[in-house]
């Protein structure tokens, strides 16, 4: 299966890097479409359909050769990639016992994300330093890229903390923390959801039961520090005018926030197959980026202004949310678009999804895995390839019966990864 895994990844980051590099545009409104990242054509087709990856063999076989070299070294990337991300993994279960545990350590890492659950905690931390007892004297440190620490009732602060600031724990600051180090269980049946899988595709190869957590004084990080009081602003201000129900549906769909969400509301939106809208997904991102932008190019600044401004609203907003994949694409994908207003260059949706696609999977491969990834970049492949090919098919010219096209594309695309993940039948998710 690991072999297997990184074969797929593999495979996956070549394929996104052939359309990102060599995925020639298609017609559009104005003429040729090149693309943000395209490669403009070369000769026209004239009926002639491509090859997927040599392309036509009269554009020469000195590029089929460099193609193929590409295709190998993105081959080879996603191999390398693969390994380094199960090393760490395989660090932690060498030093613990059959089936991994427990083991002692303590850690010390930079806060990147906390969360508040009913009256308890957990951080993130990031850059963490590790040092793992076995027995009495020896002792082991290694390094780990994240860790997620369930925090005790109470923290310690470390001797010569100011005393003009609050103490509360912000990202950023340092943490020090002692305790059980575990691993994550495995999915044992089908259909029920990994865990493993799930913190293994945000690079979190295990978790600590703190008994003690000490924070350092240190000025926190100004941008994640200011998106997390922003975010616990907004849920204050949900919970003051909603009631307890409305409040954790507002703050799971504005803020990321799913800590406030009632079990029953969500158990419901899952089983009509519209448990997406529960999540802060690209349609958000799309309204609040294309919003800004848009009313930013009509009280008349340029294009290169306009989307670094709203550029930076949606990377602040990304923040906020944790930048999931779905949040990542489309900041990335609108980010794109900004550009190639900017550049003067038709902005090509296939090839920047790529782009998103590959920056992922280097990040880590194992979220090619996740639901959230499937059925994220499934969707924008539904509209970009399959939507465009049934409204060609069948001749929709009009607005209603194009975008009847593109949900049946988007059905047909994700109905079936829908199935997969959660054994139903997605009834009207894509309407």
């Amino acid at each position: 299966m690991e072999i297997a895994g990184k074969g797929l990844a593999a495979c996956l980051a070549a394929a996104f890097l052939y359309c990102a590099l060599f995925r020639d545009g298609r017609p559009a409104a104005g003429g040729k479409e090149y693309g943000c990242f395209a490669a403009p054509p070369q000769a026209e087709n004239h009926g002639r359909q491509d090859s997927l990856f040599l392309g036509d063999r009269k554009r020469g076989e000195k590029k089929d050769r460099r193609r193929a070299a590409i295709l190998a070294s993105a081959v080879a990337v996603g191999f390398l990639r693969m390994a380094a991300a199960s090393g760490e993994e395989e660090i932690v279960k060498k030093e613990g016992s059959p089936g991994f545990s427990a083991l002692e350590a303590t850690v010390s890492g930079t806060v990147d994300r906390i969360q508040e659950k009913n009256g308890s905690g957990s951080a993130e931390l990031v850059d963490v330093l590790a040092e793992v007892r076995r027995g009495e004297r020896e002792e082991r440190s290694y390094r780990l890229d994240r860790l997620i620490v369930y925090l005790p009732g109470e923290l310690s602060w470390e001797e010569g903390w100011t005393e003009k600031r609050e103490r509360r724990l912000l990202p950023g600051m340092k943490l020090f923390c002692e305790g059980e180090l575990e691993s994550f269980e495995p999915a044992r049946n089908e259909g029920e959801f990994d865990y493993r899988l799930y913190y293994q595709s945000k690079n979190i190869c295990c978790r600590m039961s703190a008994e003690r957590a000490v924070a350092a004084d240190g000025e926190p990080s100004p941008l994640k520090a200011g998106a997390y009081l922003f975010k616990e602003r907004g849920r204050a201000v949900f919970e003051r005018f909603c009631s307890q129900r409305d409040a954790g549906l507002l703050s799971a769909v504005v803020l990321g926030d799913k800590t406030g969400m009632d079990e029953e509301i969500s158990d419901l939106y899952q089983k009509n197959g519209i448990a997406h809208l529960l999540a802060v997904s690209g349609l958000h991102v799309s309204l609040i980026g294309m919003g800004f932008y848009r009313a930013l190019r009509r009280w008349g600044m340029g294009f290169g202004q306009a989307g670094l401004w709203a550029g930076g609203l949606l990377f602040c907003y990304g923040i906020m949310t944790g930048f999931g994949p779905s949040v990542f694409r489309a900041c990335l994908m609108l980010g794109c678009s900004f550009l190639a207003a900017w550049l003067g260059k038709t902005y090509d949706l296939l090839s920047a999804m790529a782009l998103a696609a590959i920056i992922l999977a280097l990040q880590s491969p194992y979220v090619i895995a996740t639901a959230a990834f499937q059925l994220s970049f499934g969707a924008v492949f539904a509209i970009g390839w399959a939507g465009k090919e049934l409204t060609d098919s069948f001749r929709c010219r009009r607005g209603w019966t194009r975008a009847l096209a593109v949900s049946a594309a988007i059905q047909l695309v994700t109905g079936p990864l829908f199935s997969g993940i959660s054994s139903n039948i997605l009834s009207m998710g894509s309407f």
